[in-house]
């Protein structure tokens, strides 16, 4: 039998697992892994207004933050901030 358990924090053998399987599948299907962080951070007279953070890699894009002063909100800002993402990762080869 089958038994499924949450982990509500991962540890060093989850973390392996995790890389180890992902690394199998790269090499097995001819994908770099290059992995690699990002933030798009909106500004007005360096006054920070918003921010959208997250990482490439294999090829998909994942966003981990998409954050808006509350008093900017309304203004575009976080789909602004989305189109920056889609812009600057299109043609370069992600899927996802």
């Amino acid at each position: 039998m089958i038994n499924m358990e949450l982990k509500e924090e991962l540890n060093e053998e989850i973390y392996q697992f995790i890389d180890n399987e992902f690394n199998k599948f790269a090499i097995e299907n001819g994908v770099e892994c290059n992995y690699k962080p990002f933030a798009f951070i909106a500004k007005e007279n360096e006054k920070m207004l918003g921010l959208i953070t997250g990482h490439s890699y294999y090829k998909e894009v994942y966003i981990s933050d998409l954050i808006v002063l509350e008093e900017y909100r309304k203004n575009h800002i976080g789909s602004k901030l989305m189109e920056k993402v889609e812009d600057y990762f299109k043609d370069k080869g992600f899927d996802n």
